[in-house]
């Protein structure tokens, strides 16, 4: 715990997934990633559940937040966004660095439930990734490596994507 933390009645906690709720027919993709958020978000209603069980009133806001950065551009315009104590998501890269800045400039939390992008961690204290970065990734297998293999020489082959490149200098 930070020294501003403060303890509440109850928390307000941004959900923000991609549901595809304004589309009619969505692709195979779509329809995964829709999946996914709704199973997200009954693990998510259970843990609430169960806090309220002991007393923790959480109340949960959920956004359908996609690929769309004009709707994720509108949504942190939003005044009811700064009420929140946390905010889990955006999963896709370009709305999840729009919310970090968010974030950070109103001092919120926020989780990043499926993306290693170390990207979002520099320089912010708000945002915590649920999975190891692409960094940590690198570096424990390193050291996996190192400890349980002769000769301790490796080749590292990559692509020029960054995160690749990542993955490969860290290495």
């Amino acid at each position: 715990l930070n020294s501003k933390t403060t303890f509440k009645d109850s928390y307000n906690i941004a959900v923000m997934l991609p549901f595809y709720l304004d589309k009619k027919n969505i692709g195979e993709i779509e329809l995964r990633r829709s999946q996914m958020s709704l199973d997200m978000i009954q693990g998510i209603k259970m843990g609430v559940d169960t806090l309220r069980n002991q007393n923790t009133i959480l109340n949960l806001f959920a956004y359908d937040i996609t690929l769309d950065t004009i709707g994720i551009r509108n949504l942190i315009k939003q005044p009811e966004l700064k009420k929140m104590d946390l905010m889990l998501g955006p999963v896709f890269n370009a709305p999840s660095r729009m919310v970090s800045k968010f974030a950070k400039e109103n001092e919120i939390g926020m989780v990043n439930p499926l993306s290693p992008n170390d990207e979002l961690l520099k320089d912010n204290d708000y945002v915590y990734l649920v999975k190891p970065s692409i960094t940590m990734q690198a570096r424990k297998m390193a050291e996996y490596a190192y400890q349980n293999f002769v000769p301790r020489k490796a080749v590292i082959l990559f692509s020029s994507s960054e995160l690749d490149k990542t993955f490969a200098t860290t290495y």
